[in-house]
């Protein structure tokens, strides 16, 4: 640090006593449908049965410990089918010289993987609050 330079202190007041405010903050209340509702403001019927756990922008977070151990249980159970699938696949092209050749000589297959994988995440984007 150069020695020109003074230090400054710093201030001692705070932003918050500073009170300018030209308008009364907003509003608090829910002004929108309650959850009796239902989505879009249309009423529940008899034959909706999905749970309430999950109509209304709930979090899994949120949910009983019962839901949460379920939802944890599917994570896994995906997460495993696609892991044994893999392996599968892998130790196919790893022990068949016939289908290796195949994959190998037809290079379309790893197009159509790749459209396929950016397709399905561009419909799991769109679909995503379904």
């Amino acid at each position: 640090m150069a020695s020109s330079t003074r230090y400054q202190p710093a201030p001692q007041r705070d932003s918050f006593d500073e009170q300018n405010y030209t308008q009364a903050p907003p509003n608090y209340q829910a002004t929108g449908p309650g959850p009796e509702q239902g989505i879009l403001g249309a009423p529940r019927t008899e034959d909706d049965n999905v749970p309430d756990d999950f109509k209304f922008g709930g979090v899994v977070i949120e949910a009983t410990i019962d839901i949460r151990m379920s939802f944890i249980r599917k994570v896994y159970t995906i997460l495993t089918v696609q892991l044994l699938l893999t392996a599968a696949l892998s130790m196919l092209s790893f022990f068949s010289k016939g289908y290796r050749n195949w994959i190998q000589s037809n290079s379309w297959m790893m197009w159509v993987s790749l459209i396929g994988a950016i397709g399905f995440m561009l419909l799991t984007f769109w679909k995503r609050k379904s």
